[in-house]
């Protein structure tokens, strides 16, 4: 069964909120900080599903991080692997690890289209 992401970047305080004025929106148990955003392009969506299936969560979007998610570094190397497989290119373990969905498809947007990183 896969779950939701247990957070989005930013810490709960005692009341439930962010500390910066927005509420969390809590699903099935699982805190949220921020609103989701699903993927925007292909790209996203074949990283966001990556991700998601490493470590089993069900919506990824574009703004998740992959520790945040639960990732790991020994499933950041098969993360790693999966996307040189379908996308045919290297992607660097730190922006596994530190990116979120967003910042790994603009690298492999600029990988791919001959740009430099």
């Amino acid at each position: 069964m896969l779950k939701e992401p247990q957070n989005d970047h930013a810490p709960l305080t005692t009341c439930s909120s962010t500390g910066q004025g927005n509420p969390a929106s809590q699903q099935n148990g699982i805190v949220r900080v921020r609103e989701y955003i699903p993927p925007r392009n292909p790209i996203e969506a074949g990283v966001a599903e990556i991700l998601g299936g490493l470590v089993k969560v069900e919506r990824v979007g574009c703004r998740d991080n992959f520790l945040l998610l639960g990732g790991e570094s020994l499933l950041a190397g098969q993360a790693a692997w999966k996307i040189r497989d379908r996308f045919n290119c290297e992607v660097s373990m730190a922006s596994i690890l530190t990116g979120t969905v967003a910042d790994i498809a603009a690298e492999i947007e600029t990988i791919t289209s001959g740009g430099a990183i």
